[in-house]
């Protein structure tokens, strides 16, 4: 084979070979995207299901003179509570809710609340779903106890929006709370996901809300 041959036959392989490295590419892209997507569906759906099984054990009750649970602006937590105190999260254009409440006590630990005249006993620890700035310019969900008791729920969190019922219109029940997560991630591409999950969550331990 000639030199002029050689370079010919090069020059056809790469322009025929072009498609499919264009095609690869686009391939990896929407494999990225779809773990991000798949990463933060995962990661909300778990959030959503700890603070299930918790705020349905709680309820709208009074203890010590204080109505629970407790929606407040981010930071008000941390007025109120020595130990929920936390730097400002990173602002993804909206505000985060957070919640402060008491869980019935447990002491047998058969999964049903202690009982007095016909009431449950509530716990005299106070715990908080807080949103909390990382390091790397992202947020996560926590769950926090006025004991100093901590636990990452999930990363990657953009805004937490906690609903009584007054705040939804009356659309869920008195007995109810509405909680909104909206993810947020970064691909490798440089595009932007995000993705957002409500649950409605009944407090079946206490009264109606006020």
């Amino acid at each position: 084979m000639t030199i002029v041959e050689a370079t010919l036959t090069l020059c056809i392989m790469t322009i025929a070979m072009t498609p499919f490295v264009g095609s690869l590419g686009q391939f990896r892209d929407m494999e990225s995207a779809s773990d991000v997507q798949f990463n933060l569906a995962r990661g909300a759906s778990r959030a959503t299901r700890k603070i299930t099984r918790d705020l349905s054990r709680g309820g709208y009750v009074d203890v010590g003179g204080t109505a629970y649970p407790l929606t407040l602006d981010e930071g008000d937590a941390g007025s109120l509570i020595t130990a929920f105190q936390h730097p400002a999260a990173n602002d993804f254009g909206g505000g985060n809710d957070e919640i402060v409440f008491v869980l019935p006590v447990d002491a047998d630990d058969d999964g049903w609340p202690d009982v007095l005249d016909g009431e449950p006993v509530w716990g005299a620890t106070r715990v908080a779903y807080l949103v909390v700035p990382e390091n790397d310019t992202t947020n996560a969900l926590v769950r926090r106890d006025e004991n100093g008791s901590s636990e990452t729920i999930c990363r990657n969190v953009a805004q937490v929006v906690i609903e009584r019922p007054a705040a939804t219109g009356f659309a869920i029940p008195l007995d109810a709370i509405r909680i909104r997560i909206t993810m947020r991630k970064m691909g490798s591409s440089g595009h932007v996901y995000e993705r957002e999950i409500e649950q409605v969550i009944q407090l079946r331990n206490g009264g109606m809300s006020i």
